[in-house]
Protein backbone atom coordinates (compact mmCIF):
# COMPACT_ATOMS: atom_id res chain seq x y z
CA UNK A 1 0.00 0.00 0.00
CA UNK A 2 2.86 2.42 0.82
CA UNK A 3 4.56 1.70 -2.55
CA UNK A 4 1.31 2.38 -4.39
CA UNK A 5 0.93 5.77 -2.69
CA UNK A 6 4.44 6.88 -3.77
CA UNK A 7 3.97 6.06 -7.53
CA UNK A 8 2.90 8.61 -10.18
CA UNK A 9 -0.50 8.29 -11.72
CA UNK A 10 -1.01 8.19 -15.48
CA UNK A 11 -2.58 11.66 -15.43
CA UNK A 12 0.44 13.11 -13.62
CA UNK A 13 2.81 11.54 -16.16
CA UNK A 14 0.81 12.95 -19.06
CA UNK A 15 0.82 16.42 -17.48
CA UNK A 16 4.59 16.25 -16.92
CA UNK A 17 5.20 15.11 -20.49
CA UNK A 18 2.99 17.90 -21.81
CA UNK A 19 4.78 20.59 -19.78
CA UNK A 20 8.16 19.23 -20.89
CA UNK A 21 7.07 19.27 -24.53
CA UNK A 22 5.87 22.87 -24.26
CA UNK A 23 9.11 23.99 -22.61
CA UNK A 24 11.17 22.16 -25.26
CA UNK A 25 9.18 23.80 -28.05
CA UNK A 26 9.67 27.26 -26.52
CA UNK A 27 13.40 26.63 -26.06
CA UNK A 28 13.74 25.35 -29.64
CA UNK A 29 11.94 28.42 -30.97
CA UNK A 30 14.25 30.74 -29.02
CA UNK A 31 17.36 28.92 -30.22
CA UNK A 32 16.14 28.94 -33.83
CA UNK A 33 15.32 32.66 -33.69
CA UNK A 34 18.72 33.45 -32.17
CA UNK A 35 20.56 31.43 -34.82
CA UNK A 36 18.54 33.05 -37.61
CA UNK A 37 19.28 36.53 -36.27
CA UNK A 38 22.97 35.70 -35.91
CA UNK A 39 23.16 34.33 -39.46
CA UNK A 40 21.46 37.43 -40.86
CA UNK A 41 23.78 39.74 -38.93
CA UNK A 42 26.86 37.81 -40.05
CA UNK A 43 25.62 37.82 -43.64
CA UNK A 44 24.92 41.58 -43.59
CA UNK A 45 28.37 42.24 -42.11
CA UNK A 46 30.04 40.09 -44.76
CA UNK A 47 28.21 41.94 -47.55
CA UNK A 48 29.13 45.34 -46.03
CA UNK A 49 32.78 44.32 -45.86
CA UNK A 50 32.73 43.02 -49.42
CA UNK A 51 31.08 46.17 -50.76
CA UNK A 52 33.60 48.34 -48.89
CA UNK A 53 36.48 46.33 -50.36
CA UNK A 54 35.20 46.68 -53.94
CA UNK A 55 34.22 50.35 -53.71
CA UNK A 56 37.44 51.38 -51.95
CA UNK A 57 39.57 49.58 -54.52
CA UNK A 58 37.54 51.06 -57.38
CA UNK A 59 37.75 54.56 -55.87
CA UNK A 60 41.52 54.29 -55.50
CA UNK A 61 41.92 53.33 -59.16
CA UNK A 62 39.54 55.96 -60.50
CA UNK A 63 40.94 58.74 -58.34
CA UNK A 64 44.44 57.86 -59.62
CA UNK A 65 43.41 57.71 -63.29
CA UNK A 66 45.80 59.34 -65.76
CA UNK A 67 45.49 60.65 -69.28
CA UNK A 68 48.11 61.69 -71.82
CA UNK A 69 47.14 63.46 -75.00
CA UNK A 70 50.10 62.44 -77.14
CA UNK A 71 49.92 58.71 -76.47
CA UNK A 72 46.89 57.34 -78.24
CA UNK A 73 43.23 58.21 -77.81
CA UNK A 74 42.01 55.48 -75.46
CA UNK A 75 42.84 55.96 -71.81
CA UNK A 76 39.59 54.62 -70.47
CA UNK A 77 37.24 52.00 -71.88
CA UNK A 78 33.84 51.10 -70.48
CA UNK A 79 31.95 48.14 -71.98
CA UNK A 80 28.47 47.32 -70.72
CA UNK A 81 27.03 43.83 -71.00
CA UNK A 82 23.75 42.19 -70.10
CA UNK A 83 24.18 42.59 -66.33
CA UNK A 84 25.72 45.95 -65.50
CA UNK A 85 29.36 46.59 -66.18
CA UNK A 86 31.20 43.70 -67.76
CA UNK A 87 34.51 45.49 -68.26
CA UNK A 88 36.21 48.72 -67.20
CA UNK A 89 39.75 49.50 -68.37
CA UNK A 90 41.86 52.49 -67.45
CA UNK A 91 45.40 53.56 -66.65
CA UNK A 92 46.21 54.63 -63.09
CA UNK A 93 49.19 55.94 -61.19
CA UNK A 94 49.69 53.13 -58.66
CA UNK A 95 52.39 51.90 -56.34
CA UNK A 96 54.66 48.96 -57.06
CA UNK A 97 52.74 45.78 -56.24
CA UNK A 98 54.73 43.28 -58.27
CA UNK A 99 57.75 43.13 -55.98
CA UNK A 100 60.13 43.56 -58.90
CA UNK A 101 63.01 45.99 -58.39
CA UNK A 102 62.90 47.17 -62.01
CA UNK A 103 59.12 47.72 -61.88
CA UNK A 104 58.76 51.36 -60.79
CA UNK A 105 55.77 52.96 -59.15
CA UNK A 106 54.23 54.38 -62.28
CA UNK A 107 51.31 53.98 -64.66
CA UNK A 108 49.60 50.60 -64.79
CA UNK A 109 46.74 49.21 -66.78
CA UNK A 110 43.81 48.22 -64.56
CA UNK A 111 40.92 46.09 -65.78
CA UNK A 112 37.71 45.22 -63.93
CA UNK A 113 35.95 42.24 -65.45
CA UNK A 114 32.55 40.89 -64.40
CA UNK A 115 31.97 37.32 -65.52
CA UNK A 116 29.04 34.98 -65.12
CA UNK A 117 29.41 32.15 -62.63
CA UNK A 118 25.99 30.49 -62.55
CA UNK A 119 23.68 33.33 -61.58
CA UNK A 120 25.90 34.86 -58.91
CA UNK A 121 28.72 36.47 -60.92
CA UNK A 122 32.38 37.11 -60.18
CA UNK A 123 34.27 40.39 -60.31
CA UNK A 124 37.95 40.24 -61.22
CA UNK A 125 40.53 42.99 -61.01
CA UNK A 126 43.56 42.58 -63.25
CA UNK A 127 46.55 44.87 -63.08
CA UNK A 128 49.34 45.05 -65.64
CA UNK A 129 52.81 45.93 -64.46
CA UNK A 130 54.45 49.22 -65.31
CA UNK A 131 57.02 47.43 -67.47
CA UNK A 132 54.25 45.76 -69.51
CA UNK A 133 52.49 49.10 -69.96
CA UNK A 134 55.69 50.83 -71.04
CA UNK A 135 56.83 48.16 -73.50
CA UNK A 136 53.38 47.91 -75.10
CA UNK A 137 53.21 51.66 -75.67
CA UNK A 138 50.21 51.81 -73.34
CA UNK A 139 48.09 49.54 -75.52
CA UNK A 140 45.39 47.36 -73.96
CA UNK A 141 46.50 43.88 -73.00
CA UNK A 142 44.46 40.83 -73.96
CA UNK A 143 43.20 39.36 -70.72
CA UNK A 144 41.61 35.88 -70.47
CA UNK A 145 37.83 35.63 -70.54
CA UNK A 146 37.89 33.71 -67.25
CA UNK A 147 40.84 35.06 -65.22
CA UNK A 148 42.61 33.04 -62.55
CA UNK A 149 41.22 33.05 -59.01
CA UNK A 150 44.20 35.10 -57.81
CA UNK A 151 42.56 38.09 -59.57
CA UNK A 152 39.16 37.49 -57.94
CA UNK A 153 37.97 40.61 -56.12
CA UNK A 154 34.39 39.67 -55.28
CA UNK A 155 32.12 36.64 -55.59
CA UNK A 156 28.37 36.93 -55.57
CA UNK A 157 28.36 40.11 -57.68
CA UNK A 158 25.07 40.56 -59.49
CA UNK A 159 25.77 43.96 -60.97
CA UNK A 160 28.40 46.70 -61.15
CA UNK A 161 26.95 49.78 -62.80
CA UNK A 162 29.16 52.79 -63.50
CA UNK A 163 27.85 56.15 -64.68
CA UNK A 164 30.18 59.02 -65.61
CA UNK A 165 29.33 62.68 -65.03
CA UNK A 166 30.73 66.12 -65.88
CA UNK A 167 29.05 67.22 -62.65
CA UNK A 168 26.61 65.36 -60.45
CA UNK A 169 23.71 66.04 -62.83
CA UNK A 170 25.18 65.86 -66.37
CA UNK A 171 25.95 62.31 -67.46
CA UNK A 172 28.57 61.28 -70.03
CA UNK A 173 27.58 58.22 -72.01
CA UNK A 174 31.04 57.50 -73.45
CA UNK A 175 33.97 58.84 -71.46
CA UNK A 176 37.01 59.63 -73.59
CA UNK A 177 40.11 61.78 -73.76
CA UNK A 178 38.12 64.74 -75.05
CA UNK A 179 35.11 64.05 -72.84
CA UNK A 180 36.73 63.27 -69.51
CA UNK A 181 34.39 62.86 -66.52
CA UNK A 182 34.72 64.58 -63.16
CA UNK A 183 32.65 62.10 -61.14
CA UNK A 184 31.70 58.45 -61.28
CA UNK A 185 28.59 56.99 -59.68
CA UNK A 186 29.33 53.38 -58.76
CA UNK A 187 26.41 51.10 -57.97
CA UNK A 188 26.82 47.44 -57.15
CA UNK A 189 24.46 44.63 -56.21
CA UNK A 190 25.80 41.84 -54.01
CA UNK A 191 24.36 38.51 -53.00
CA UNK A 192 24.75 37.14 -49.49
CA UNK A 193 26.82 33.95 -49.02
CA UNK A 194 23.54 32.11 -48.44
CA UNK A 195 22.18 33.50 -51.71
CA UNK A 196 25.25 32.34 -53.62
CA UNK A 197 24.94 28.85 -52.11
CA UNK A 198 21.24 28.66 -52.98
CA UNK A 199 21.83 29.79 -56.56
CA UNK A 200 24.63 27.25 -56.94
CA UNK A 201 22.25 24.55 -55.69
CA UNK A 202 19.70 25.57 -58.32
CA UNK A 203 22.38 25.53 -61.03
CA UNK A 204 23.46 22.04 -59.93
CA UNK A 205 19.89 20.75 -60.03
CA UNK A 206 19.79 20.24 -56.27
CA UNK A 207 17.06 22.80 -55.63
CA UNK A 208 13.88 23.93 -57.38
CA UNK A 209 13.77 27.42 -55.84
CA UNK A 210 12.98 30.34 -58.12
CA UNK A 211 16.09 32.33 -59.06
CA UNK A 212 14.31 35.70 -58.95
CA UNK A 213 12.96 34.91 -55.48
CA UNK A 214 16.43 34.02 -54.18
CA UNK A 215 17.88 37.23 -55.60
CA UNK A 216 15.10 39.36 -54.08
CA UNK A 217 15.62 37.75 -50.67
CA UNK A 218 19.43 37.77 -50.52
CA UNK A 219 20.69 40.79 -52.52
CA UNK A 220 21.66 44.29 -51.39
CA UNK A 221 22.47 47.43 -53.35
CA UNK A 222 25.37 49.79 -52.57
CA UNK A 223 26.01 53.23 -54.13
CA UNK A 224 29.03 55.53 -53.91
CA UNK A 225 30.09 58.71 -55.70
CA UNK A 226 33.77 58.84 -56.66
CA UNK A 227 35.75 61.86 -57.80
CA UNK A 228 37.41 60.91 -61.06
CA UNK A 229 41.10 61.54 -61.51
CA UNK A 230 42.52 62.89 -64.72
CA UNK A 231 46.08 63.54 -63.75
CA UNK A 232 48.17 64.59 -66.77
CA UNK A 233 51.29 62.54 -67.36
Amino acid sequence: MNDARRAFTLVELLVAVGITAVLAAVLLSLVTSTLTLWERSASALAMDNQATLVLDRLARDLESAVVRENLGDTWIEHAVGDRGTTQLRLFSQLTNTSGEVNDPATIREVTYQLTTAGESGRLYRLEGTAIAALTSGYAWQVWPTQPADEFLLSEGMRQLDLKFYVDQTTEITSPSLTNWPAFVRAELVLLSPDGVARLNAVAAGQSDELIDQIIDQTSRRFVQWIEMGGHPW
